[in-house]
């Protein structure tokens, strides 16, 4: 039998979520219940019913989805989130660094044209997986013939 041993409600605009904390056979749980009336005959509900250990390795990824949503009052145990924790950019935003990383943009050049700091635009290209280069590794190859043709004067 479940004994709830803490509850809280939110409620925003339509939608309203019930957590409780409980005990079942003496392991504790936290079950979430969202309620969403935007149905015309009942109610929708979802429930999520998490081990007392998921817990605490779900806030720290809540915690990062808020920093990235762009929510400036976010705290935990160790202060202000939104300050100790660098704000990811966009999706679009990081698929435009992404193309122009891949192009061959270095990232000095990459972190002046979106105002970011160098560091911010490297941990964009770490999350998405690709390696970082010098500029020395970016500028292709000397070619002799590039540019030949853009040099021959014509003639009128």
């Amino acid at each position: 039998m479940d004994q709830i041993l803490h509850s809280a409600l939110i409620e925003s605009g339509k939608s309203t979520i019930v957590s409780d904390v409980m005990s079942r056979d003496g392991r504790l749980y936290v079950r979430l219940l969202q309620s969403i009336d935007n149905f015309p005959n009942a109610p929708k509900q979802s429930k999520l019913v998490l081990n007392a250990s998921l817990v605490e390795q779900l806030l720290p990824v809540l915690l990062d989805a808020a920093v990235f949503l762009g929510i400036e009052n976010v705290k935990n145990a160790v202060g202000d989130v939104s300050k100790s924790r660098s704000k990811m950019p966009l999706k679009s935003i990081q698929d435009k660094i992404i193309d122009a990383y891949l192009k061959g943009v270095p990232v000095k050049d990459l972190a002046k044209s979106f105002g970011m700091t160098k560091k911010e635009v490297e941990e964009v290209l770490n999350t998405n997986d690709l390696p970082l280069l010098s500029d020395k590794e970016m500028k292709p190859p000397f070619d002799p013939w590039q540019g030949y043709w853009n040099k021959k004067k014509r003639r009128k």
